[in-house]
């Protein structure tokens, strides 16, 4: 008895129940496969006899039949992890062959370490969101109390919403003010008129060209006037001594009696002396204010200011002495001269100006090039080239670093003589073939253990017949980012790069002009170094490059014989 109830004692805390047995049911011993869903009872006798031997017995399970394969009536043991599917033993080699498959306790421990992992993250995401919303709300609160307090009337002040206004019209006393106004100032604008007035002759008068008095006269104290130049292609603006000569043609000089400024050609700005000075503002006058006072000296004369409203920086220009010219996308497009440009360039040396010619080329040596241009049909001798190889090696030489050159092999020919051996400097030009993973952790290598970073340019892109295509600059400034470091760069648009390219020229960036397609390091650079900058819309060249620089080019122009043409006429 007392076994019994210690079994059934034990059958009712824990285990599956005989299904044989009548209340109480005792704990059920083994599960039969053939006789499921019953289990058998441990007092059952009849398990010895000879026709329940053949019955297949298991360790007791609960719902039988749903642990069972429905085809081959065997126990469901393993899972499949290819069709993600529990199958029997006898399933396996007939539907599952080669698949990969998992007892149940192993599926079941993967499964449930998956979804510890989802858990896990979903947790995290809400977690960093509830903390995104606090730090909105923490926001919100302080924007709240910052700007709140504003909208709060202050204390003290008079409640004026009972207040009522009687509103009067005004119409007489502001027509009587327009009357006035449009008098006042029908006195003192003048206006452009087709029609030549004919008006008698006088001493005072002066009778060449038509022109526009502001004032009468002026002879003490201080005197002002302004003039809109806007828009406008050509215009004088000055003011004149009580003597000077009012019948003929007039020179435009403090000589003749006459201090003015004039614009010539939309784009030429002159001071008016002898000789002339070029004024070069960084962009078109909107408008000219003219401020003059009197001076007592020992002959009492006038003293004048200007200044130009709307044109920036104004400064004094001497004549043109040399004009620097880009090659590639300016003069030609690697096997093609750009149209007319050879006689152009013909023409520009005939006039008295020093020529040279600058480049950031660096896919091939400076005779290669050389022999390239006089395919082309370009007359040039190889000390007028420029080049920001030449810039380069001028640089190792006077450091005496000894480079890793990654350079296209055409180039290198500008570098013999140079110490490579052991390199302890990085010299990165447009080199395509160089450009792989090897060669780059070389130099990043480098770099990192203190060598220097030498670009000969940083040129983000430079035409070919196909198209656009990428420079040297994208991958300077990947070795940058990767090392933390800056590189030297030595070629355009570095100011250092034009001074070089001048100093044997005899003359200074103001009297000087650049020609170029690249509106930054043609253009810019050279303006930024003092020079004049005219950009040509051919090679690199895209719509509204002109407006990506500042101060804007002294010209834009569509091409290399355009840019000359304007010299010859306006800069010399």
């Amino acid at each position: 008895m007392l076994v019994c109830f210690l079994h059934m004692s034990k059958s009712k805390l824990c285990g599956v129940q005989c299904d044989v047995c009548s209340e109480p049911k005792l704990k059920a011993l083994k599960s039969c496969l053939v006789c499921c869903p019953r289990s058998v009872r441990p007092t059952f006798s009849l398990i010895s006899q000879s026709g329940l031997k053949r019955h297949q017995l298991m360790e007791p399970v609960e719902n039988l039949e749903d642990r069972m394969c429905p085809t081959h009536q065997r126990l469901l043991e393993l899972f499949c992890a290819t069709d993600e599917k529990i199958v029997c033993t006898v399933c396996v080699p007939l539907e599952h062959k080669n698949h990969e498959l998992l007892s149940l306790e192993e599926a079941c421990e993967h499964k449930r370490s998956s979804l510890l992992h989802t858990q896990t993250q979903t947790q995290y995401m809400v977690e960093q969101r509830r903390q995104k919303i606090q730090e909105i709300q923490r926001s919100v609160e302080l924007s709240d109390r910052e700007h709140c307090p504003a909208l709060t009337p202050p204390a003290g002040l008079k409640d004026w919403s009972s207040v009522r206004f009687e509103l009067k019209t005004c119409e007489g006393s502001v027509a009587r003010a327009m009357r006035e106004l449009e008098k006042s100032i029908s006195e003192e604008l003048v206006h452009h008129t087709d029609v030549e007035k004919q008006l008698r002759d006088s001493p005072l008068r002066f009778d060449f060209g038509p022109c526009v008095l502001t004032k009468q006269s002026f002879s003490s104290g201080r005197f002002y006037f302004e003039v809109q130049v806007k828009g406008k292609t050509a215009w004088t603006l000055g003011v004149a001594k009580e003597s000077v000569n009012r019948k003929g043609k007039i020179g435009l000089s403090p000589a003749h009696g006459l201090w003015c400024i004039v614009l010539i050609n939309t784009v030429e700005y002159k001071a008016c002396a002898d000789p002339s000075v070029r004024l070069s503002p960084e962009r078109a006058p909107q408008k000219v204010e003219k401020k003059k006072k009197t001076c007592k000296q020992e002959v009492k004369t006038s003293c004048s200011c200007w200044n130009v409203v709307g044109a920036g920086r104004m400064c004094s220009r001497r004549a043109l002495k040399a004009v620097l010219i880009d090659l590639s996308g300016t003069l030609h497009v690697e096997d093609a001269a750009v149209p007319g440009a050879q006689e152009a360039l013909r023409k520009l040396r005939q006039a008295s100006v020093a020529v040279k010619f600058v480049t950031n080329t660096t896919k091939e040596s400076k005779r290669n090039l050389l022999d390239r241009l006089t395919r082309l049909n370009f007359e040039l001798q190889e000390q007028e080239v420029f080049t920001s190889l030449t810039a380069a090696r001028s640089l190792l030489e006077q450091t005496q670093l000894r480079p890793l050159l990654l350079l296209d092999n055409s180039a290198l020919e500008d570098f013999t003589g140079i110490d490579t051996s052991d390199p302890n400097a990085v010299v990165i030009g447009l080199a395509p073939d160089q450009f792989n993973y090897h060669n780059m952790n070389k130099a990043f290598r480098l770099i990192l253990s203190g060598a220097p970073l030498i670009a000969v340019h940083k040129a983000r892109y430079y035409q070919r017949k196909d198209g656009l295509a990428l420079g040297p600059g994208p991958f300077v400034s990947g070795l940058e980012y990767a090392t933390d470091c800056r590189a030297t760069v030595v070629g355009k648009p570095e100011e250092t790069f034009f001074k070089q390219a001048l100093s044997d020229l005899g003359c200074s960036a103001s009297e000087a002009v650049m020609i170029g397609d690249d509106a930054r390091d043609d253009v810019g650079g050279a303006q930024n170094a003092g020079m004049l900058g005219i950009l040509v819309k051919t090679g690199k060249y895209r719509e509204g490059d002109e407006l990506k620089i500042s101060p804007a080019p002294h010209l834009t122009c569509d091409s290399f014989p355009h840019a000359v043409e304007h010299i010859l006429q306006n800069l010399l």
